[in-house]
């Protein structure tokens, strides 16, 4: 590497936003855990984005300087039918927060292909409890919490971006708007 292209390099990861840098210190962890559960051997040429369109036709954003701002997607996630007995689901969607938008070729003994992705930080739903005594759903939308769970995945598992609305006096809660759709 060159003195130059170090320079591009390090221009880029000073102008990464928190989210992120956050995304990028849980990829291999990510990935690894992906490549273990799929039929992929191995992975060549990354190349990172900061919008994607979806089936839906909604475009998604992991872009640190969107106009000036940073904009991070909140998606809902369609679950393998295999998998939602292992999440707090709504009508087999869970929701997440794009930190990533990846894509990369894939080798296996056949072919190689693309495989297009999103690194995602979980929500998943408050409970009601003594701690807690608010209702799990205030005006018709469920609240969320942020996890520290990443996970990858595949751009065509996300049916559509949502709108997760920060409630500011309460630390770590989210509504999801259930009527912007």
């Amino acid at each position: 590497m060159n003195i130059l292209s170090f320079k591009d390099h390090l221009q880029v990861f000073q102008s990464m936003d928190s989210l992120q840098i956050e995304g990028m210190k849980n990829l291999l962890v990510s990935l690894n855990t992906f490549l273990d559960n799929t039929f992929l051997t191995s992975i060549n040429n990354e190349s990172l984005y900061k919008s994607a369109t979806l089936q839906s036709t909604d475009i998604i954003h992991a872009d640190s300087s969107y106009n000036n701002d940073s904009w991070f997607s909140n998606v809902a996630i369609v679950m393998d039918t295999n998998k939602s007995t292992y999440y707090n689901t709504d009508q087999r969607t869970c929701f997440g927060k794009v930190l990533l938008l990846d894509e990369f070729y894939v080798n296996n003994s056949l072919k190689t292909a693309i495989f297009a992705f999103t690194m995602v930080k979980w929500y998943d739903y408050c409970e009601q409890n003594e701690a807690d005594p608010e209702p799990t759903e205030i005006y018709g939308c469920p609240r969320l919490m942020m996890l520290q769970d990443y996970s990858i995945v595949p751009l065509n598992s996300i049916s559509h971006a949502v709108h997760i609305i920060p409630r500011f006096h309460k630390k770590n809660q989210f509504l999801m708007n259930r009527y912007l759709f």
